[in-house]
């Protein structure tokens, strides 16, 4: 970050007065290097900047300790969304209209006040524009009136919860049939067919697994080859693992695979273009966002949510941008462009990896107010502390029964006949 007075030398003179007015500090210059030189360091003074702060105006103040929170800084974009518009204006329009006396948002209040700077810092993403205390000043900021809340949320209620949707180890049991079909060559359709039966009928959820996200994770696994068969020998080891150590070994890829993106799976959306997302980027961050979250206490889908949207909503997002990616809503055909359609991407990329992939893989259970209603809440599974370490979870029956021959050539396996 910058410190004050490289903060003000991005400025012109006319900004500087501003701020001498705002601060009631004596201005003795009449240059913009000789005027800078004389206003840093009564801004510095901790008794001016104590009374700056005190008479501060509610929304401005919170709008600081929002920054104070987060080590002083904030992506632009973010901020902005958060406490407001800076207006864009050169020193004729603001010597007209004066929006220091009449800010149209906290974060122009802090603007003018020299309390906060605009810069372009390196970060993972690349260099991304930023918010910021100018570091001399943050060192004499007091700590934030009110501590940030950490858990996203809220619990669920009775109600919402009313029907929980244990996880379960199916998948171990659908990867071996879709393993089967590929090697006995079946169609799409036939595929497709098979699919169809993978959700219970008792319990409806909106993101069942489905063959082509089963053929995605089996993939990353490396039991498919480059012609979509089953590699001999990595399909015969995986069958043959004791179930716990199959799904854990599933839910390691998972987690840490680039080529899976659950984005891309979202059936409600439709993708144009060249431009890529970074789905590991976006599973680290919620999975941080989980690991906020009590391990034994249903939660509320909608508000974790909604408290992702006001807090980290550029989790997927380099540098902000909501523009470069080209996604269409199915329903409707409209592009989904602009931050005004964070709940139709964003937000569905979160709900998609709650209710598919950390549901399927055994992480999390989920629950509906009826069986024919979407889920409304979660919690981590039984299995979740084991599989979040990458072990093999207790609890999980083994494969101890045998084939089934009826006396008219009929042939049943059940459940728990060994995969291999």
């Amino acid at each position: 970050m910058l410190t004050l007075e490289q903060s003000l030398h991005t400025q012109d003179l006319g900004y500087i007065q501003i701020v001498a007015e705002l601060w009631e500090a004596p201005l003795d210059a009449s240059g913009l290097q000789d005027a800078i030189l004389s206003l840093t360091p009564r801004l510095l003074e901790q008794s001016r900047l104590n009374e700056m702060l005190q008479n501060l105006p509610l929304e401005g103040r919170e709008a600081l300790d929002d920054l104070l929170r987060n080590q002083g800084m904030l992506p632009w974009s973010l901020f902005t969304r958060r406490h407001g518009e800076v207006r864009e204006m050169g020193p004729a329009r603001r010597d007209c209209e004066r929006p220091h006396l009449n800010p149209i948002s906290a974060a122009e209040m802090l603007w003018y006040r020299a309390l906060i700077g605009r810069a372009f810092f390196d970060s993972p993403q690349g260099p991304q524009e930023f918010a910021y205390i100018p570091t001399d000043l943050l060192q004499l900021m007091p700590q934030p009136q009110t501590p940030q809340g950490a858990t996203l949320g809220r619990a669920a209620t009775l109600a919402e919860r009313a029907v929980p949707i244990p996880a379960n180890d199916h998948i171990l049991d659908h990867a071996c049939t879709y393993l089967a079909a590929l090697r006995l060559s079946f169609s799409e359709s036939q595929i497709a067919a098979i699919g169809a039966t993978w959700q219970s009928p008792a319990v409806r959820t909106p993101y069942p697994l489905t063959p082509r996200a089963l053929h995605e994770i089996l993939n990353a696994s490396g039991l498919i080859d480059a012609n979509n068969m089953p590699v001999p020998d990595m399909t015969r080891h995986f069958l043959e693992l004791p179930r716990a150590k199959a799904l854990a070994q599933l839910g390691r890829t998972w987690r840490h695979s680039s080529s899976f993106n659950e984005l891309r799976l979202i059936p409600e959306l439709i993708f144009e273009g060249e431009w890529q997302n970074d789905p590991l980027r976006a599973r680290y961050a919620i999975l941080d966002f989980l690991a906020t979250l009590p391990k034994d206490v249903w939660w509320n889908l909608n508000s974790f949510i909604q408290d992702i949207y006001h807090t980290q909503p550029d989790f997927q997002r380099p540098a902000g941008d909501y523009d470069s990616w080209y996604i269409r809503s199915k329903a409707s055909g409209e592009y989904l462009r602009g931050f005004a359609h964070w709940n139709e991407v964003d937000g569905a990329l979160i709900r998609f990896t709650l209710l598919g992939p950390l549901h399927w893989l055994g992480f999390l259970d989920l629950a509906a107010p009826t069986p024919d209603s979407p889920p409304t809440a979660f919690r981590f599974s039984a299995w979740a502390e084991a599989l979040l370490a990458g072990i093999p979870p207790e609890g999980i029956a083994p494969e101890d029964e045998t084939l089934l021959i009826s006396s008219d050539a009929r042939i049943r396996a059940p459940r728990r006949v060994p995969r291999s």
